[in-house]
């Protein structure tokens, strides 16, 4: 009997142990899924749901690839890439609303695991987000999954991976941080309210009769000095000027390119002198005779050279005559 009694004694310590363990082993697990990081948050947490008081992101790559660091301009207008040129404002929403909005769909099944990892090793784009020149997040993004409907990514400190997406979006986020000065920067020519307008010169080199100055002060305008212009014409043509962009931008490997166009005879030139010093701008263009479907330009900002469509630019090309009534 008492024999009996050991045995029942020892199979209900033994479950008690074992049930104690699993629920130590549980209760770890759980900790270690909610330990935060030196920069706060968990391992599944790669959202940043406040982009607003975002002022700084830091983008490197694998490869050989410069990294990229975007910076919110003190005065809230935009963001600049590297410190050195305007950042395009779409490709800008776009990143943050990813930043913001980005999810895990499921954590790494264990099989792929072990690849999973290798490939965030060799194969992935480092993301750092600031908020307040204060680090709150970074991870890496890998490659996407064999369905093309998520991408790899871990959080930094942390050892497990997750398979994440941006709900809503019919494809894969890695593209997204593919950050570059040649694709990110802003090739705006022009960006003046028509009221902010001081000073707006058009010439033409091969055509001086019909150049024109127009200025406006209080609001009351002249065009070259004259002010029996017709207004609606005037008007409607200094509304063009809000938003100007060029095709493209041909900085760097386009030297020997920009330095035999800069050997041609100018065009003409449109000076445009604002209200805020930070939208003047005067852009130089050419016809080039081997390519006259395409305009060259620079502007007095920056070396590079200017790709400029002519059914983005002509619009802005008066003659002196269009302003006065017949």
């Amino acid at each position: 009997m008492n024999h009996f009694m050991n045995s029942k004694n020892k199979k209900t310590l033994l479950a008690i142990s074992t049930l104690l363990l699993f629920t130590g082993l549980t209760i770890y697990a759980v900790w270690k899924k909610s330990t935060k990081s030196t920069f706060g948050g968990t391992d599944t947490e790669f959202a940043v749901t406040d982009t607003a008081s975002v002022d700084k992101i830091f983008i490197a790559f694998k490869d050989n690839r410069p990294p990229s660091t975007l910076t919110r301009k003190a005065d809230g207008t935009g963001w600049r890439i590297n410190d050195r040129f305007d950042v395009l404002d779409t490709r800008m929403k776009m990143l943050l609303r990813t930043i913001h909005g980005i999810k895990v769909r499921r954590p790494v099944a264990e099989k792929e695991r072990e690849s999973a990892i290798t490939s965030l090793a060799t194969d992935a784009t480092k993301v750092e987000v600031y908020q307040n020149d204060e680090l709150v997040k970074a991870y890496y993004v890998g490659v996407e999954n064999n369905y093309s409907d998520a991408n790899y990514c871990i959080i930094d400190g942390f050892e497990d991976p997750y398979l994440v997406h941006l709900p809503g979006l019919n494809g894969v986020i890695n593209v997204r941080f593919n950050v570059s000065e040649a694709s990110w920067r802003d090739t705006k020519l022009f960006n003046s309210p028509s009221r902010s307008i001081k000073r707006l010169e058009v010439f033409y080199f091969n055509d001086t009769a019909n150049s024109y100055v127009i200025d406006q002060t209080y609001s009351s305008f002249r065009v070259n000095g004259r002010g029996d212009f017709d207004t609606a014409a005037l008007v409607g043509y200094l509304y063009k000027f809000g938003k100007v962009y060029a095709e493209n931008i041909l900085g760097e490997g386009h030297e020997a390119m920009a330095d035999s166009i800069r050997l041609l005879q100018p065009t003409g030139f449109i000076d445009l002198q604002d209200t805020d010093t930070a939208r003047s701008r005067k852009v130089t263009f050419y016809i080039n005779p081997e390519n006259p479907d395409i305009l060259f330009g620079f502007d007095n900002r920056q070396k590079d050279l200017l790709k400029i469509q002519h059914f983005v630019f002509d619009p802005l090309l008066y003659q002196r005559k269009a302003f006065f009534k017949k």
